[in-house]
């Protein structure tokens, strides 16, 4: 599935809509921000990691989109449950 299908999809059931008109671009930045700590979790950078999730947890709450947010969230969790298994 295609990005803008799977962007359109989340508009039209509901689950983002912006509060404000620049909540397009502050949307993509904050799915920018969760891509990115991905990449740095895969690098093993988990202090950047952890940095991009929180602003993308920042910015889907700006914008209003609270699965994101969960979402995003839980990937914060695990990264936490991972450095804590791995220093108990």
């Amino acid at each position: 599935m295609s990005p803008v299908i799977v962007h359109s999809t989340y508009v039209k059931n509901g689950c983002w809509e912006p509060k404000q008109p620049q909540g397009t671009w502050v949307f993509e930045l904050a799915k920018s921000n969760a891509l990115y700590a991905y990449w740095f979790k895969k690098k093993g950078d988990i202090p950047k990691a952890k940095k991009q999730l929180t602003k993308a947890i920042d910015l889907f709450r700006e914008c209003a989109a609270d699965n994101w947010v969960r979402r995003t969230e839980k990937a914060l969790a695990e990264i936490y449950l991972e450095i804590k298994h791995c220093f108990p």
